[in-house]
């Protein structure tokens, strides 16, 4: 029992109905208003045992690919500068996608009114379209990468800025018209972003070996791993809006690794911009908060 009306309990539950704390208590453990911004996931408790434990497990998994990673770079060790932008691309936009997937859900979960219903709309939307971009990334050249290197951003602030502005106008729609404006709105985004990471895959393959792109594949899905805890983390500590904004910079940052990945007098600066944003993320993944009581 963690608290009875009749019983003069010591529990921390106890002490917060009974109004026994103090503004430090509440700071240490992150217990404040909950807000559509800063929501409670769930019972989730990143400071508890068992995600720490998913986390480093998680890590283990990820440590096991080092010595494949060494081993491929080793192989460029002559001009290690043109291999290091690919594997900064495929690792950040593995983190990048789940970033903005987690917030986009939760937005439109609002709007929808139905967590099984976004789910489907939502993922299924991004799955659908990103293969589309994914496909439309085996056709073009330089310029149309660029294009879509271009948009990314630029959609990705109409919808941290102005789209969830429209959400209350739609609020009074019948269920499959807002479905279909979600499908609507998200479809662009979804599709451009589903063009840079085959996009690397194609080009990294025909640039090195054949054997690249399946390397390639393993770091964007090692670092979708630690997209999860990174988001729960971001938006329990800071809010939503900072993990969307994570997003957002995740993708600038992808951008100037790609047009580094032709012009080599800009890759020594993009690969050590692209260091340091990386360990910012793995650094928040890391920074574990007491979330909770």
């Amino acid at each position: 029992i963690l608290h009875s009306p009749d019983e003069s309990f010591l529990t921390n539950y106890s002490r917060i109905l009974r109004g026994e704390i103090d503004k430090d208590f509440l700071r240490a453990r992150n217990l404040y208003v909950m807000t559509d911004d800063r929501p409670f996931h769930f019972d989730v408790n990143p400071a508890h045992p068992v995600i720490k434990r998913a986390m480093m497990r998680t890590l283990l998994i990820m440590a096991l690919l080092i010595p494949f990673v060494l081993s491929f770079l080793a192989c460029y060790r002559s001009g290690l500068r043109s291999p290091l932008p690919y594997v900064f691309v495929v690792a950040l936009t593995g983190m990048g996608y789940l970033l903005i997937e987690v917030v986009l859900i939760q937005r439109y979960e609002i709007f929808l009114g139905s967590p099984v219903v976004t789910f489907s709309t939502i993922l299924g939307t991004l799955l659908i379209f990103s293969g589309l971009g994914g496909l439309w990334s085996g056709r073009i050249s330089q310029p149309g990468m660029y294009s879509a290197l271009g948009a990314i951003p630029v959609l990705l602030m109409l919808h941290r800025w102005w789209i969830p502005s429209l959400f209350p106008i739609g609020a009074s729609l019948p269920l499959s018209l807002k479905v279909a404006f979600s499908v609507v709105s998200l479809a662009p985004l979804a599709f451009f972003m589903g063009v840079p990471f085959p996009y690397v895959l194609r080009t990294g393959k025909m640039r090195f070996a054949e054997s690249a792109a399946g390397m390639l594949f393993a770091i964007n899905a090692a670092t979708s791993a630690l997209a999860v805890p990174l988001a729960i983390n971001i938006s329990v500590s800071y809010g939503l809006s900072a993990t969307f904004l994570a997003g957002i910079f995740v993708y600038m940052v992808v951008g100037i690794l790609m047009v580094s990945i032709d012009k080599q007098k800009l890759q020594v600066l993009a690969n050590a911009f692209a260091i340091l944003f990386f360990a910012l993320l793995l650094n928040l993944s890391l920074d574990v908060q007491q979330t909770g009581i």
